[in-house]
C-alpha cells in the first residue's frame, strides 16, 4: 500500500487509482514530556539526531525526503537463553555475530546483545499524522514509517525517529518515491530504483549513524517485477551500494509485485541475501489479494520458513489489512489468520495501517484499513483502549495478546 500527501479536506472519492489510502491532518503531541525525558536518557541519539538536523538545516548533507507512512513492528521473543524455532520462542546462539546493528543470523533476527527480535506492529501511514505521540503508546515494538518520496525536509522525519527511539521502537524506514515523483509501488523500472538509492545514499552521512544502532531500511516500497530474476539483480546492486555507503542496519526488500509475488521470494531471495557482505537482510511479504486464502499463506509460510532455515536469511509479513474485501487488493484473509501463520512460522508482522483514514479531517469509520476513528492516529490506551476502529479493535487485541517485546540494546 501507499499514500498519498494531505492537501486539505480529503475523502476517500479523491484516491487516484492504485493501492493508496487518504491523508490526514498534524496531531497533537500529549507525550511531549515524556519523549523529552526519555530522549535525555539516550545521549549518543541525541547526539547523532541533533548533528543530523544541524547539517540538513546548513545545507551539508544532501537530500531531502517525504513521508506520509510508516510502519511498526515488534518482537515477542526473548531471554538469553532458548530455543530459536516456533514464532514466539527465541533467544541466544552460538552462531550470531557481534555487530553494532540488528543482525539476521539463521534465519532470525538479533539485537546486538544476541537477543531474538521478533518485530510486530503497525505501519504509520502518515507523515502529518499523530501517529508518532500515539504508537508509543500502543504495545508494539516497531514501526514501519513512510517516507514517501523525496520531497519533505529530512529533519523532519528525524524528529519522528527520535520520538520512537525515546519509546525503544524499531523503525524500518521506507521510501516510496523517486525525485521524479514516480511511486515505486508496482514499478518496474531500475532507473527508478536506482534514483531511490542514490537518495539513501546521498542521506548517508546524516542518516547512517541515526539508524544504524537499533533501526532497519526498507529501500523501496513495493518495488519490482513478479518471478523476474530482474528482481533479484536489481536488488543485489542496491544492497551493495548501501552497503558501501556505511549502512550496517538491516536492509528490508519488499516482494515484487506490488510485495504480493511468492516465486520472487522463494526463487530469488536468496542469491539477494547471499550478495550482502553483510547477511543482514529481511525479506518482506505483504498479504492482500494475491494470496488466494488463508491455506494458501500457511503453506507459503512454512515455505518461507524452510528456506530462512536453509539461507539464513530473515522473512517478516509487513503489510496486511482488515481481511474485510476492501481496497485496491481485497482479501477476506482476516488478521487472525495473518498472525497465526507468522506466529507458528516465527514471522515478525506489520499492520496497515494505524492512520490510514478514509473520510474528510483525518476521520476513518469502520470501512476501510485504518485503526485510530480520528486525527488520524490519535487514541487512549485506557484500559480499555479508546478511539480505535472496528478493525483498529481487532488488531490491537492481537497486539495484546503477542506481547511484543522490545529490543533489549537500547
Amino acid at each position: 500500500m501507499t499514500a498519498i500527501p494531505f492537501q486539505g479536506t480529503f475523502d476517500s472519492s479523491q484516491l487516484p487509482a492504485g493501492p493508496t489510502g487518504p491523508q490526514g491532518p498534524a496531531g497533537v503531541s500529549p507525550t511531549a514530556a515524556a519523549v523529552a525525558a526519555a530522549l535525555a536518557a539516550t545521549p549518543s541519539f541525541v547526539s547523532a539526531v541533533a548533528a543530523a538536523v544541524s547539517a540538513t538545516s546548513t545545507g551539508t548533507t544532501g537530500g531531502t525526503t517525504g513521508g506520509t507512512t510508516g510502519g511498526t513492528t515488534g518482537g515477542t521473543t526473548g531471554g538469553t537463553t532458548g530455543g530459536t524455532t516456533g514464532g514466539t520462542t527465541g533467544g541466544t546462539t552460538g552462531t550470531v555475530p557481534t555487530a553494532n546493528s540488528i543482525q539476521v543470523s539463521g534465519g532470525r533476527i538479533y539485537d546486538t546483545n544476541k537477543v531474538e527480535f521478533i518485530p510486530i506492529g503497525v505501519n504509520e501511514c502518515h507523515l502529518d499524522s499523530a501517529a508518532p505521540d500515539y504508537i508509543p503508546l500502543a504495545p508494539v515494538n516497531c514501526v514501519r514509517y513512510f517516507l514517501d518520496g523525496q520531497g519533505y525536509p529530512l529533519a523532519s522525519h528525524l524528529a519522528n525517529i527520535a520520538k520512537y527511539t525515546a519509546a525503544k521502537i524499531c523503525v524500518i524506514l521506507t521510501q516510496t518515491g523517486s525525485s521524479r515523483g514516480v511511486a515505486t509501488t508496482g514499478d518496474q523500472n531500475f532507473a527508478d530504483l536506482q534514483d531511490v538509492v542514490n537518495w539513501w545514499v546521498t542521506n548517508a552521512p546524516t542518516l547512517a549513524p541515526v539508524l544504524n544502532p537499533h533501526h532497519m531500511i526498507n529501500i523501496a516500497n513495493e518495488f519490482g517485477p513478479s518471478g523476474s530474476a530482474a528482481w533479484s539483480t536489481d536488488y543485489i546492486s542496491a544492497v551493495q551500494q548501501l552497503r558501501a555507503a556505511k549502512y550496517t542496519c538491516p536492509i528490508v526488500i519488499d516482494s515484487g509485485g506490488s510485495g504480493q509475488d511468492t516465486s520472487d521470494l522463494l526463487n530469488y531471495s536468496t542469491q539477494v541475501f547471499n550478495a550482502d557482505p553483510l547477511k543482514n537482510v529481511i525479506f518482506s511479504f505483504h498479504v492482500y489479494g494475491g494470496t488466494p486464502s488463508a491455506a494458501a499463506l500457511n503453506t507459503f509460510a512454512a515455505q518461507l520458513r524452510a528456506l530462512a532455515n536453509q539461507n539464513g536469511a530473515a522473512y517478516i509479513f509487513g503489510e496486511f489489512g482488515p481481511g474485510n474485501n476492501i481496497g485496491p487488493s481485497p482479501t477476506l484473509i482476516t488478521p487472525a489468520q495473518v498472525v497465526a501463520a507468522a506466529t507458528a512460522n516465527g514471522f515478525g508482522w506489520l499492520y496497515w495501517a494505524w492512520d490510514d483514514n478514509d473520510l474528510g479531517g483525518g476521520q476513518t469509520d469502520n470501512n476501510w484499513f485504518g485503526m485510530t476513528t480520528t486525527g488520524p492516529g490519535v487514541f487512549s490506551p485506557g484500559p480499555p483502549p479508546t478511539g480505535l476502529t472496528a478493525q483498529g479493535q481487532v488488531v490491537y487485541a492481537l497486539l495484546e495478546a503477542a506481547a511484543p517485546k522490545k529490543l533489549t540494546d537500547f
